[in-house]
């Protein structure tokens, strides 16, 4: 789950209702300034979401989990420059409070693959006339579409080391590394969990 979402600019292979997703900038190794630029269906144009994310490890406290913050930025650094396709587009703002948490589980069966526990709230400030049939869209298409959609992505994308997010992973060994003992330790002391989502 964690290279799901840390290595951002690999979404778009694997999501195709993005129509681009990019690191602009990288602050730390669990920082970064990204840009995700969404399809909609028509009459509506894509519009692009800029947003600033940390990622906070948690997994040897008492909480046991991983937290994502991200929100828009007010402006844009000044190294970081748009192309001219993305000025003209439509803009989502992503408002502070908006969060990802995950927490890894232990096996719900012996044999059985660990499990992660997820949440996500978004406060997203759409500048634009948001019609209901287009929220029901979203609720009732896009999101069980995106479940999925990572569901389906967990099961394949890491057999083959020399898939992509295998080799992102092996390319930055002090990240993933820490991420995964902390996660094993986790799951060691976890007692008494509720079944979380595979």
């Amino acid at each position: 789950m964690t290279a799901v979402f840390a290595e951002f600019d690999l979404i778009k292979t694997w999501n195709k209702q993005m129509a681009e997703t990019a690191i602009l900038k990288r602050h730390s190794m669990t920082g970064m300034l990204c840009l995700l630029s969404c399809w909609l269906p028509w009459p509506f144009s894509n519009v692009d979401l800029i947003v600033d994310a940390v990622g906070l490890n948690f997994l040897r406290e008492k909480q046991r989990c991983l937290f994502l913050t991200f929100q828009s930025p007010l402006s844009l650094p000044d190294d970081v420059q748009l192309s001219p396709s993305h000025r003209s587009n439509k803009r989502l703002r992503m408002l502070p409070g908006s969060y990802f948490h995950y927490q890894p589980l232990p096996p719900n069966a012996p044999g059985k693959p660990p499990r992660v526990r997820c949440c996500i709230e978004a406060l997203i400030e759409p500048d634009m006339h948001m019609p209901s049939f287009l929220v029901s869209f979203v609720l009732q298409v896009l999101a069980p579409f995106f479940f999925s959609t990572v569901s389906g992505l967990l099961k394949r994308a890491f057999k083959n080391q020399a898939d992509p997010l295998p080799q992102r992973m092996i390319q930055k060994p002090k990240l993933y590394d820490i991420i995964s003992s902390s996660a094993r330790e986790a799951m060691a002391n976890q007692e008494d969990s509720p079944a979380g989502h595979a």
